[in-house]
């Protein structure tokens, strides 16, 4: 049986410090690396970013089915004030929402099987060798990994808004106890996101009030399409360099 094709892809801005350990990950999959290609959007970097991935590329294109690696940078100015802290986050959701659809539409352009995926996997996010296969076993237009989006994990807010489980709906919840261990259906997920094409032909991204993953899984809703999280597998998320050095 041919293993499906997947593409993972991620926006990248200033992210030398972490990029290296990412990389690794991606090249620890268990998974055939000839089925994988690579998508990154270099955007407004001023570090090291664009060197770090250029070598990655230089050393491992035969390793993998594609390696694309593009430049996008933005002149939007917005006033910097701190008391306009609301028009910076949105300014923020929208640079991310035209990367996001860049890659969908590149995605689009590429892929040549209705299996195949695409894998957005944040540039903070390290995959477990796993990751594909258990994400791919569950047969879903669009299964996440778990993740932590709250900061040095100091109240475990993960990356869902809403979760449909058992009882009740928990919002925001704050504590691994309560997150099941197991497959189940959420509102709102990002960071570690495997898509089949069909969603991605569903899905667009804009800069709704909760970030741009609010906005592409409310489109995915509209088209009929359910999202899940497997609560089983939970991925390191190293949100600033200091929680990098601090091991986090």
């Amino acid at each position: 049986m041919i293993c499906p094709k997947i593409t993972i892809a991620a926006p990248v801005h200033n992210r030398a410090w972490i990029l290296p350990d990412y990389l690794e990950h991606i090249l620890r999959l268990d998974y055939p690396k000839n089925r994988i290609s690579l998508h990154f959007v270099v955007n407004n970097s001023t570090d090291g970013t664009w060197k770090i991935l250029s070598e990655f590329a230089e050393e491992n294109s035969n390793k993998f089915k594609k390696i694309l690696i593009e430049e996008v940078n933005f002149e939007r100015k917005f006033n910097k004030d701190s008391r306009d802290a609301v028009v910076r986050k949105q300014e923020s959701y929208r640079i991310l929402s035209d990367l996001r659809n860049r890659i969908l539409d590149q995605f689009l352009k590429d892929y040549e099987n209705i299996d195949d995926h695409l894998f957005f996997v944040d540039s903070d996010v390290m995959l477990r060798d796993d990751s594909i296969i258990r994400l791919l076993a569950h047969e879903k237009d669009a299964v996440a990994a778990l993740i932590c989006n709250d900061k040095l994990n100091q109240s475990h807010i993960y990356n869902f808004m809403n979760l449909d489980y058992r009882d009740g709906i928990i919002k925001y919840c704050r504590n691994f106890q309560e997150v099941p261990e197991e497959l189940f259906e959420v509102d709102l997920t990002g960071a570690a996101f495997l898509l089949s094409a069909e969603a991605v032909y569903a899905g667009r991204y804009s800069n709704g009030k909760g970030g741009e993953d609010e906005s592409f899984c409310g489109s995915l809703q509209s088209a009929g399409m359910h999202i899940f999280i497997d609560g089983s597998l939970r991925l390191s998320h190293i949100m600033e360099m200091g929680d990098h050095k601090n091991g986090r």
